[in-house]
């Protein structure tokens, strides 16, 4: 399945502005079977975890004081084997962002918009998305030895960064 990156909207069907109760179910209507609520910190607002068998995705759906859901963390559905190889993608502009390589996706994200590269992180701040090289995908690395390809995209709404 596809999923795709629409800043302002969400990853359809998780969406921004959502409740928990309508992002999981919407989630397990896709047949995500693992999806659990979760905190960081018992002072921190509700958020949910889900993740699916080999090949599917997993990540964080995070939510306000009201339970709405403000951003959308997901993570690479299958980095331990080759790019493409995964059940799900996530897609932004037409590239699969976790199998295509970093820098061509950078080039993309900068064609339309600023961004912020620091360390594994780079920002889009415009889009309110941010992409990450941290993560399991050392193992095929850049000319300057950064990973070459995200591990995790979080998209969120307005105000959130």
């Amino acid at each position: 399945m596809e999923f795709e990156l629409r800043p302002e909207q969400g990853v359809p069907p998780m969406l921004l502005g959502a409740t928990l109760a309508e992002t999981r179910s919407a989630l397990q209507g896709l047949g995500f079977l693992d999806v659990e609520d979760f905190r960081r910190a018992p002072d921190e607002p509700g958020a949910l975890f889900f993740n699916g068998p080999a090949g599917r995705l997993s990540g964080f759906v995070y939510a306000d004081e009201d339970g709405r859901v403000v951003a959308i963390e997901i993570a690479n559905p299958n980095p331990r084997h080759a790019p493409g190889e995964a059940r799900d993608t996530v897609a932004y502009s037409g590239l699969d962002v976790f199998s295509t390589p970093a820098q061509d996706v950078i080039e993309t994200l900068t064609a339309g918009t600023e961004v912020d590269a620091h360390g594994d992180s780079v920002i889009a701040p415009d889009l309110f998305m941010e992409f990450s090289r941290a993560g399991e995908h050392h193992d095929r690395v850049d000319d300057v030895g950064r990973a070459a390809f995200f591990s995790s995209v979080l998209l969120a709404g307005e105000g959130y960064y």
